[in-house]
């Protein structure tokens, strides 16, 4: 139409406009300006890629007005300065949240201030368009310049604690504004669940939707109505370290090797087994760690040999030990093409024991003084007993475990026999430990930091370890805090990954020294199998795969005493034991699968738990007592403690109350309830109150009931320093008829919680405290009921006699006219 206008008005016929083809330079459609105005413009659209969404958004996700004025302002910024920084800064800002996942403390810390990269990037400000979140895995937290969105109250005060700086990112602006000198991090941003299965290139290795619910997804084996069937066994890998295979998911696709198959070896077997994870062990055909788990990986031989390590090695992913005297050369050799954890050079220090000690020292760690024999002969060991005195204890420096290797020097008489003992072995003296107890912490090294089990104490006899208490007997949690501080000093010193046990001695002045460190797991934490969420073995498997271990999983659940079963005088003693432990309610048995006992040797363990140390030493004393007659050790009298352990303390401020809470105390004896009463004035005897009161959740006791007339105050500092509940019993004094001590006890400031009852009225404070121990314990809730059901009786009763006699018979029946 043009044209022919064109030609009849006598004008030049217009050019066709000619729309080359967009190259790959060429930004997209969405990105050009609009035709209308730019009036340089070409005509026509691009039909290969109208149709394609811009992924890049034009404003941000968030709704938050800083945010907005961040991106404003870094808009700005990456226009004017064209700094990569900033683009990027600006990228993340229009992200939404979930693209901006927070980045921990220990993350930073492993990306910007570790030894590797600490020189790297020294002086930089970390910027994290996100959350910075705390790690409480994290021990000690460097010097750090931070920038970030938002920092959590705990990550900011560590930070700040350490002397470094939490910045805003609009400060970051101010001080850098084109990035110079800061260093960006961001969160994992692809461990969202969409990820997994479509997640950021490249599309290959995601993890599969996998149909295998119902019969339309079965694959028939023979008629239907045999109902058998056989599910498609198509085997799927993703990128997560996760395997599908017949639809049962492996917790890791790698697999572990194993040195050594003994009972610890069997027990970390069965921990994998449980996450399906695959271990192949070095060992004998016949070995307890073999008989749990039926596969082509193991491998027949000695786990000092050379060629058996190396050949476990090709077929491993990841290899650990099960005991540390194996060929650390060999390991060295092979950690070039497989992860070793610990480390080799672990393992070739502490499996020397005077190096161990040595290494320790070095590292600021308390031990016992020791000097080194190797070569000194005789002579050697005299010098140390005029250095040390008598007894002290002679060790060989390697191959020494379960008290083989070791000699108790205790005069210069024994010299000689000590000598002709040990004397071709490599020896080392070392200064006797005048300790109160022996201590045990389980330690477990990750790749995030060092997390501990409980502090347990530890009774050997024979140099063996016999009982384990955990809690320990007699010791307060400070000490229990300190040793388990001593024990992650201690294995902070070395490399790699996985469980150690450490023990050590807790001396007659309260000081603690590191006896000897085990890297594996160890026979003081066999507990951990019933008494933890994670035992000791599982830790194991996810410290040395990477695997996420909370450290609430390491918490102890209830008290538990663990009780070697070693061999006695017949070949049966194990089975004696463990055929009496089937018969108490709360001991759990296992047994090592070794054949024959023989005096000393390990074959098996029972682990008692119960609501109170108490409760567990009462219900294992038959156990012990039989484990000490099969061993031919004489067992005399023993004198039962009758009274249990007491479940409610009874306090009150004088002796006067009592009579007050004489009913209460006889509710708490019917309804058999073990309790225990106690004068302590919180004017008159402060400390001894608090004393009482901090300690009081560190015993058996659940509930404190508390006596108070005039000011009222001890049922209140009572509250104040213990986590127990606190009744409250006002005691009507000579003036104002109690209710100053009952206003005193409700009007408690907040925090400070006391349950109080009525102006003497101690019954209903026994009643209270029974109801609050039934919640969790059926018997008491049974015997409560059952009383209840004699007072409705009594009620009945009373009402029936009403009827029947009229209220004046009533009355007079009650002495009353």
């Amino acid at each position: 139409m043009a044209v022919e206008r064109a030609k009849a008005a006598n004008l030049p016929t217009p050019k066709p406009v000619e729309i080359p083809p967009r190259t790959s330079l060429q930004p997209r459609p969405s990105q050009r300006q609009s035709p209308r105005c730019t009036p340089t413009s070409k005509m026509g659209i691009d039909l290969d890629r109208h149709h394609v969404r811009d992924g890049h958004r034009r404003v941000p996700k968030s709704e938050n007005p800083y945010v907005r004025l961040l991106v404003r302002l870094y808009k700005f910024l990456a226009r004017r300065t064209d700094a990569p920084f900033n683009k990027v800064v600006l990228r993340r800002l229009m992200m939404s949240k979930i693209n901006r996942p927070p980045v921990s403390l220990s993350k930073i810390v492993a990306n910007a201030a570790s030894k590797q990269a600490g020189e790297a990037h020294k002086g930089k400000t970390i910027v994290i368009v996100g959350t910075v979140t705390d790690d409480n895995r994290l021990l000690e937290l460097p010097k750090l310049s931070v920038a970030a969105l938002r920092f959590t109250a705990s990550a900011r005060a560590r930070i700040l604690a350490a002397g470094g700086e939490a910045l805003t990112i609009d400060e970051v602006a101010l001080r850098a504004p084109t990035g110079a000198n800061t260093l960006l991090i961001r969160g994992p941003k692809n461990s969202r669940e969409a990820v997994k299965h479509f997640g950021f290139g490249p599309h290959k290795n995601k993890k599969p939707y996998v149909q295998s619910k119902g019969r339309k997804f079965e694959r028939a084996r023979g008629r239907r109505r045999s109902r058998g069937f056989k599910v498609h066994t198509t085997t799927h890998r993703d990128s997560f370290n996760c395997t599908v295979v017949c639809g049962l998911t492996m917790a890791d696709k790698r697999k572990v090797g194993l040195l050594g198959g003994g009972q610890l070896g069997r027990m970390l077997m069965e921990a994998a087994n449980r996450l399906n994870i695959q271990v192949n062990v070095l060992d004998t055909e016949s070995s307890p760690a073999k008989q749990v788990a039926s596969h082509d990986g193991h491998i027949a031989g000695s786990f000092k040999d050379a060629a058996a390590v190396k050949k476990l090695a090709q077929a491993s992913d990841v290899v650990t030990v099960e005991i540390e005297h194996v060929d650390t050369q060999m390991l060295e050799e092979v950690s070039s093409a497989v992860t070793v954890e610990p480390s080799w050079r672990t393992l070739r220090t502490i499996k020397d024991k005077f190096a161990q000690k040595q290494h320790l020292k070095e590292h600021g760690v308390d031990v016992a003084e020791s000097v080194d024999l190797e070569g000194k002969g005789v002579e050697g060991l005299k010098e140390v007993g005029r250095r040390f005195g008598y007894p002290y204890m002679l060790k060989s420096k390697t191959e020494a475990y379960d008290g083989r290797g070791n000699f108790v020097v205790k005069s210069e008489e024994q010299v000689d026999a000590a000598f002709e003992a040990l004397g071709e072995r490599p020896l080392y003296a070392e200064r006797w430990a005048d300790f109160r107890l022996e201590l045990a912490v389980m330690v477990v090294k990750t790749k995030d930091g060092v997390l501990t089990f409980p502090t347990v104490e530890t009774v050997h006899e024979d140099s063996i370890c016999k009982l384990t208490y955990a809690p320990p007997r007699g010791v307060d949690a400070e000490t229990g805090k300190r040793a388990q501080e001593l024990a992650r000093k201690a294995i902070g010193a070395f490399e790699g990954k996985g469980v150690f046990g450490v023990e050590m001695f807790l001396l007659k002045d309260g000081s603690l020294l590191v006896n000897e460190i085990a890297p594996r797991p160890h026979n003081s934490g066999h507990y951990t199998i019933e008494a933890c969420p994670i035992s000791q073995y599982e830790a194991h498997l996810r410290a040395i795969l990477d695997l996420p271990l909370p450290e609430a999983g390491l918490r102890l659940r209830e008290p538990a005493i663990m009780l070697n079963i070693l061999g006695g005088k017949t070949p049966d003693s194990h089975i004696q034991v463990a055929n009496k432990a089937l018969e108490l309610p709360n001991a759990s048995t296992h047994l090592y699968g070794k054949g024959d006992a023989r005096p000393g040797r390990k074959m098996g363990h029972i682990t008692v738990t119960a609501p109170s140390l108490a409760a567990a030493e009462r219900e294992i004393q038959p156990l012990i007592d039989l484990v000490d007659e099969l061993k031919g050790k004489a067992v005399g009298p023993r004198e039962t403690d009758v009274s249990p352990d007491p479940l409610v303390a009874v306090i009150m401020g004088s002796d006067s109350d009592l009579p007050v809470l004489k009913p209460g105390l006889e509710i708490l004896e019917k309804l058999q309830i073990p309790f225990t009463v106690r004068i302590t004035s919180a004017h008159r005897t402060p400390d001894w109150l608090r004393e009482y009161s901090k300690g009081a959740a560190s015993t058996t006791l659940k509930v404190i009931i508390g006596a108070a007339g005039g000011a009222a105050h001890l049922p209140g500092m009572c509250a104040s320093w213990t986590t127990l509940p606190v009744i409250g019993v006002p005691v009507k004094a000579t003036h104002l008829d109690g209710v100053d001590s009952l206003y005193s006890m409700t009007q408690m400031p907040r925090g400070e919680p006391v349950a109080t009852v009525g102006i003497n009225n101690s019954t209903n404070a026994a009643l209270l405290a029974v109801r609050i121990l039934g919640a969790e314990d059926l018997g008491v809730r049974e015997r409560l009921r059952v009383w209840m059901e004699g007072n409705e009786r009594e009620v009945l009763g009373k009402d029936g006699r009403l009827v029947e006699e009229g209220w004046r018979g009533y009355l007079e029946g009650m002495g009353r006219k």
